[in-house]
């Protein structure tokens, strides 16, 4: 339904940032993880870092919107005018996030 790639890399951009650390882009591409400590690790985030940048993360990541991908909307109408039972499932970090995405289901359709 959406594409939260850039808002995941503008988190990571943006936390890096708070804490003073410099975010290659190159190596983020080459050693991303679902792990963000391997992520941390190969940055050379400072372990005693870690835990702040979490909480960084999950806040710009919570700062953003995510937008449903082209076709979303109109492809979820078509099964909804169709008759399917339709179910959101989203991985989310914390329920302020999963009520965001419940949220805009419900707008969208």
């Amino acid at each position: 339904m959406v594409d939260s790639a850039q808002l995941g890399l503008t988190a990571f951009e943006q936390s890096f940032a708070a804490l003073g650390v410099t975010f290659d882009q190159e190596i983020y591409r080459a050693v991303y993880s679902p792990n963000w400590y391997s992520v941390y690790e190969a940055m050379g985030l400072p372990k005693e870092k870690w835990q702040l940048a979490d909480a960084l993360w999950v806040q710009h990541y919570g700062e953003q919107t995510a937008q449903p991908v082209p076709g979303a909307p109109e492809t979820i109408s078509a099964l909804k005018q169709r008759g399917y039972r339709l179910v959101l499932l989203a991985a989310v970090v914390n329920v302020a996030l999963h009520a965001r995405y419940v949220s805009w289901a419900w707008e969208v359709f």
